[in-house]
């Protein structure tokens, strides 16, 4: 969380290169064949997923850190004396106690998932083929900065906004009718 994501791009551009990658050395180290993970188009976008995932996991872990910290143990406790399972403790009153964190994060992460994509797929591949990697925010990097469209640009922006402001309202309809607040 703390890197900058051009210094993490580069770095992952590094370990995962089709030629000297510790990544595919790995790989072939195992017998199997080299993988194209920026190229191939199989796999380049599951790559900028799972690279935008593992950039995510430290704020969410922080986040979910702090509102375990925050539940109640007197209840948890009680719980446990009752004879309640890990299982049933768990889904009983841990995830309704975490629930406004978790759509808390959820609610930041699509818009800050989609931000920090743009990262990756402007310094690990420029986009890659058409289409293969390719996502609104970079659509609208490349039609403002690359090709100079500003309408094309300013309609992605507008697209943009939209989905992030009708997602931002689900999430915020989900922390009103599902989100549990103790106190």
């Amino acid at each position: 969380m703390i890197m900058a994501p051009v210094v993490v791009s580069v770095t992952w551009r590094w370990l995962l290169s089709a030629d000297c990658g510790l990544v595919n050395k790995a790989i072939t180290g195992l017998g199997q064949q080299k993988v194209q993970f920026l190229k191939d188009p199989d796999v380049a976008l599951r790559t900028i997923l799972f690279l935008t995932g593992w950039r995510l996991i430290g704020f969410s872990t922080l986040v979910f850190a702090v509102a375990i910290t925050q539940i109640d143990c007197n209840v948890v406790e009680a719980a446990r004396m009752d004879g309640t399972s890990e299982w049933r403790l768990s889904l009983n009153i841990v995830i309704p106690s975490i629930s406004p964190a978790i759509l808390f994060v959820g609610l930041l992460t699509v818009p800050h998932g989609a931000q920090w994509s743009f990262v990756y797929i402007n310094a690990l591949n420029h986009g890659g083929q058409p289409g293969l990697t390719t996502k609104l925010s970079y659509l609208l990097y490349e039609y403002g900065f690359g090709n100079f469209a500003v309408g094309w640009s300013t309609a992605v922006g507008m697209l943009l906004f939209a989905d992030f402001g009708i997602v931002a309202i689900g999430f915020l309809r989900l922390m009103q009718c599902h989100a549990t607040y103790a106190g």
